[in-house]
């Protein structure tokens, strides 16, 4: 069974994906639920996050399917995070240009 580190076991899950896919789902869930409990402030976000992810994957139709369009996007929130900081760089330059009051 794979063991939770720093380093993702690709080798691992993959033998018992194609092994056991019984005991690869359960492990996969568990993982995730040990990952979103060591992150109680963020919890409720996580846990939706988590089921949009967990819809994708069942209505994309294959994993490949599924991959393309996590990655897709994933790659639509960081254009948009992008896009939040120039806006943040903008303030911030703006407000550094106002005369400091007494």
């Amino acid at each position: 069974m794979p063991q939770v580190s720093p380093m993702f076991d690709f080798d691992g899950w993959s033998r018992l994906a194609q092994g056991n896919p019984e005991a690869f789902f359960a492990e996969r869930r568990r993982v995730i639920e040990r990952f979103i409990d060591s992150h109680p402030h963020q919890r409720e976000q996580l846990l939706a996050l988590q089921g949009r992810i967990d819809v994708l994957r069942v209505v994309a139709g294959s994993p490949e399917n599924a991959a393309r369009v996590l990655c897709a996007q994933m790659g639509e929130r960081l254009q948009a995070l992008a896009g939040h900081l120039r806006a943040l760089r903008r303030e911030s330059a703006f407000i550094g240009q106002l005369p400091q009051g007494n």
